[in-house]
């Protein structure tokens, strides 16, 4: 359990999605109750995945995370909340996860598209900015990095219209 655990993150770090999601549904089919092991593999698939059948299957990975305060669980079940439409809900958890974990730009990204979605736009920037500047910083490559660039310039315009 510990080296799958382990592959799953060097996986996860090096970009190959589908090696981790693959190691973590190994771990899940070994110890389904392990909420972590259930975190881990619902928030791949719900990040990573944009068929409807990945996120049901997410969500009913996830579900046993409703009502956690775990900032990690939170963000989980928050973004699959969103993904699924149920935007107040999403945002009952998103926001203290954003809160707890401000280094996270994944977290703040869930968040900042959560606000969009809704057009609570300046919430939105500001997150979408924090969010970029995590990723930046970081080094890191995510993919949704230029749909982030996009909101972004999206909303500052949106924002200079409406100051005109």
């Amino acid at each position: 359990v510990t080296l799958n655990w382990a592959m799953a993150g060097n996986l996860e770090q090096q970009g190959d999605i589908e090696g981790a999601i693959a190691v973590y549904e190994r771990l899940y089919a070994q110890d389904s109750n392990s909420a972590v092991i259930a975190n881990n593999l619902a928030s791949l698939i719900s990040s990573f995945k944009e068929d409807d059948e990945s996120l049901q299957r997410a969500y009913a990975i996830a579900r046993r995370l409703r009502g956690t305060e775990v900032p990690q669980f939170q963000d989980t079940y928050g973004w699959i909340a969103a993904r699924l439409g149920n935007y107040q809900e999403a945002l009952e958890y998103l926001e203290p996860a954003a809160a707890a974990l401000p280094q996270d730009p994944i977290v703040q990204y869930h968040l900042a598209w959560t606000y969009a979605i809704i057009g609570r736009e300046e919430p939105a920037l500001d997150a979408y900015l924090a969010a970029l500047e995590l990723i930046d910083t970081s080094g890191r490559s995510l993919p949704f990095r230029d749909e982030i660039v996009s909101e972004i310039a999206r909303l500052e315009a949106a924002q200079s219209a409406t100051s005109d």
